[in-house]
C-alpha cells in the first residue's frame, strides 16, 4: 500500500479519529458514559471568580482545567470547586480522579486535597515537572 504522511487534519477527521477511539474503547471496556463537566464559580453579581473543566468515564473523574482570577485565590473558591467536582463524579459512578499540574502551578494544593503523585515528567519543560496525580474517591 502506498501513501504519504502530512501535518494536518480536518476537523470533521479528527472528529472522526477521537469517534473512533472512543467507540473501539467502549467496546473493549463496556463502558459507555464518559460526560463532560464544567463548573463556574460566581460572585453576587454574576461574574465569573474561576471555574473547572474535567470529564467522567471509567469510573474516573478527571480534572483537566482548575483556573481562579488572582484576586480571588486562597479564599477556598479552588477548593470548592474540586470537592464540588468529586461529589458530581460519585453521583456518576467514579471511584477515582486523577489530573495533571505543573512544579509552577498547584501540587501543593492538591496534595492538600488527598491527591498523591503517580508518576512524574522531569524537565518538562527544562527546569520543571510534569505531575500525574490521583485521588481514591470515597461516599464519607
Amino acid at each position: 500500500m502506498n501513501f504519504t504522511i502530512n501535518e494536518g487534519l480536518l476537523d470533521e477527521e479528527a472528529e472522526m479519529l477521537g469517534n473512533c477511539i472512543d467507540t473501539y474503547n467502549s467496546q473493549q471496556t463496556g463502558f459507555t458514559d464518559e460526560r463532560p463537566l464544567k463548573l463556574a464559580a460566581r460572585d453576587s453579581e454574576g461574574n465569573l471568580l474561576g471555574g473547572l473543566m474535567g470529564s467522567t468515564g471509567f469510573e474516573w473523574l478527571y480534572i483537566h482545567v482548575l483556573w481562579i482570577e488572582e484576586p480571588h485565590r486562597n479564599c477556598r473558591i479552588g477548593s470548592s470547586l474540586v470537592e464540588h467536582a468529586e461529589r458530581l463524579g460519585i453521583q456518576r459512578g467514579c471511584r477515582s480522579s486523577c489530573l495533571m499540574t505543573f512544579s509552577f502551578q498547584a501540587k501543593d494544593f492538591y496534595d492538600r486535597l488527598g491527591y498523591v503523585v503517580f508518576g512524574q515528567l522531569d524537565d518538562y519543560p527544562e527546569g520543571h515537572t510534569l505531575y500525574f496525580m490521583q485521588k481514591k474517591l470515597t461516599t464519607t
